[in-house]
């Protein structure tokens, strides 16, 4: 339950505690906050900062290859977040639909339009060990800021899911590690470093970049339901 100004207000009064009022994040930090969306280009298929495809082993690689053929066949049934399920990470923020990055001191929070997903970054905690966390879609993510730039590194993912709509594959040994910055005020730049030894032969870096939206600009809603046009249909 959510405690409000006037009851924290009303308990001082009562007991003469002074309490203080919640300290806000560094101005160079809050720089980051706002709404943000994809600065286009086609993100279907992700290829290293180099132009090229990841360097899969070669069981990923066979599975990457029949999903591709899947796809041209109008067949794509391994893909989960076809059938409505979450897209996991990276792939989550690789959707065009906008974001809502929000700067506490302790937390950053992501809340996305599509599907309303929401991923926290907990600032300054540890991260935990991948065999202590539950496999889930979005894992665990802990942040700190480095010299203006914000790195999170995230994992305890399940394997359900691609890290792109062609079919990358990756296994629960995933971590990703991003180090975001800001190119201009208006311009923000992810570098996402991805690394899995069950799927790749060594770690590798994509880059994508965000342009910020209108402070008034409304985060809609995104229902994925199967009747969608990019649901797979049975």
């Amino acid at each position: 339950m959510k405690t409000t100004l006037l009851a924290v207000i009303a308990v001082a009064a009562i007991t003469g505690v002074a309490t203080a009022e919640p300290i806000p994040a560094p101005a160079d930090q809050l720089r980051f906050q706002g709404i943000w969306k994809l600065a286009g280009g086609d993100h279907s298929t992700v290829k290293t900062t180099v132009g090229k495809l990841p360097p899969m082993r070669p069981e990923a690689r066979a599975r990457y290859d029949a999903a591709v053929a899947a796809r041209k066949a109008g067949k794509p049934t391994g893909d989960t977040a076809e059938t409505c399920l979450p897209p996991g990470l990276p792939r989550a923020i690789f959707y065009p639909q906008p974001f809502h990055l929000i700067v506490e001191p302790n937390q950053v929070t992501f809340l996305h339009e599509y599907m309303h997903l929401h991923r926290l970054v907990f600032i300054q905690d540890a991260l935990p060990a991948n065999d202590d966390l539950d496999q889930n879609w979005l894992g665990f993510s802990a942040g700190r800021w480095d010299k203006g730039a914000l790195v999170v590194r995230s994992r305890g993912f399940n394997d359900k899911t691609t890290i792109d709509t062609a079919g990358i594959p990756h296994s629960t040994e995933l971590m990703l590690t991003e180090r975001l910055r800001l190119v201009d005020k208006d311009t923000l730049e992810d570098v996402i470093t991805i690394d899995d030894p069950k799927t790749f032969t060594s770690p590798w870096q994509t880059k994508i970049t965000f342009q910020r939206l209108p402070d008034d600009t409304e985060i809609g809603e995104y229902i994925c339901t199967l009747t969608n046009p990019e649901a797979v249909k049975k």
